[in-house]
């Protein structure tokens, strides 16, 4: 039944506005960051939940040589904020 599957499509959107949230609340305003998601795919049908996406990213900083990473942003990045069940 409809209302019984996990939306794969749903929680990878889901996924991607999370992790740019974190990336904008995180990222030092004076250290220029990005965080793009150039491809999405989902192969389904316009009526059919595909049972996997697939998203590539690309998380990006311009740091002076020598100068350290910013750590809160690797920690939330690594840290579950939320449980996706699918």
């Amino acid at each position: 039944m409809p209302n019984q599957i996990n939306d794969t499509v749903l929680a990878a959107a889901q996924l991607i506005v999370n992790l740019q949230q974190i990336v904008s609340r995180l990222a030092p305003p004076i250290v220029p960051s990005v965080l793009s998601f150039g491809k999405v795919i989902a192969e389904g049908a316009f009526n059919i939940i595909p049972d996997e996406v697939f998203i590539q990213a690309l998380f990006a900083l311009l740091m002076k040589h020598g100068e350290p990473l910013p750590k809160s942003i690797f920690t939330a990045l690594r840290k579950p904020q939320h449980k996706l069940l699918i």
